[in-house]
């Protein structure tokens, strides 16, 4: 029993060695965004590895419908670039991962469906159209897809952001964008307030266009 107990644990010491040993490191074997931390800047929620990359999680919105335009960051500092919008880290047993998403402020009030009887309070829907401004960083959107776009439990494919009027009442608005990207991304470009993926033409179905809407 002695000798096979030895024998595992001078097993795990060799791999544990190889492991340690290896040309690339124990970080390279991860996702790059896998040990990212977390940090708020501005108006957005950022996950950084430093000196590598980062990427955007969130928009804090402040729920005023004349606070529309969305100047993404282009770096977290000087020699960490921002490559993605979404993304996915991973700290320990915890982490975090899923598309960008724009956060309204607060409200009890959440988003049921478009008939108005379904709610305790007097509520009304608006369209509401942000303009998204990238640079030239810009590399990859998670998962192809963002929060912004995503189906609800009714099926419908739009998201509703609650804010809470002074009359008790609730305007739910529904998120449309107008993208712009900067000429000098290698990776995308706009036209018309869409995005397009320059290697391929293709659009990019990640967002609910406000040009799409009839």
């Amino acid at each position: 029993m002695r000798k096979i107990r030895c024998s595992i644990i001078l097993a795990l010491a060799v791999l544990l060695s190889v492991f340690a040993c290896s040309c690339k490191g124990w970080e390279e074997w991860f996702d790059e965004d896998a040990f990212a931390k977390e940090a708020t800047v501005g108006q957005f929620r950022i996950y950084y590895v430093e000196g590598k990359t980062a990427f955007v999680d969130a928009y804090f919105w402040s729920g005023d419908p004349e606070d529309t335009v969305i100047d993404f960051p282009d770096e977290y500092n000087a020699n960490t670039p921002v490559k993605k919008l979404g993304g996915e880290s991973t700290i320990g047993v915890t982490g975090h991962s899923g598309g960008f998403s724009i956060e309204a402020p607060k409200c009890d009030v959440y988003f049921k469906s478009l008939n108005p009887s379904d709610y305790g309070v007097p509520v009304t829907f608006e369209d509401l159209v942000f303009t998204l401004n990238f640079g030239e960083n810009l590399e990859l959107i998670y998962d192809n897809h963002t929060s912004l776009y995503a189906k609800n439990a009714i099926g419908n494919p739009y998201r509703y952001l609650p804010v809470s009027q002074s009359d008790g009442s609730v305007i739910f608005y529904r998120v449309l964008v107008v993208v712009n990207v900067s000429p000098d991304n290698s990776n995308y470009y706009s036209k018309d307030g869409i995005m397009y993926s320059k290697a391929t033409d293709k659009k990019i179905e990640a967002f609910p266009y406000a040009a799409d809407v009839k």
